[in-house]
């Protein structure tokens, strides 16, 4: 379990500096595609918080 939990930290931080590397190029987006964006990662992103909220044991569904 701690081997999996660490795992998911490094995850967690490399996708954090991902997305300050991004940042700039899309400040520089068009509505539009800062719209087709938001679509493509909302739902993966809401997946990820879920998943996040149940490893914590504060489950809202449950």
């Amino acid at each position: 379990m701690r081997d999996k939990l660490t795992s998911i930290q490094l995850h967690l931080e490399q996708l954090m500096k991902e997305a300050k590397e991004l940042d700039p190029i899309i400040q520089q987006l068009k509505p539009n595609q800062m719209k087709k964006l938001y679509r493509i990662l909302t739902q993966p992103t809401a997946a990820c918080i879920e998943a996040l909220i149940v490893l914590l044991g504060k489950n809202p569904f449950s």
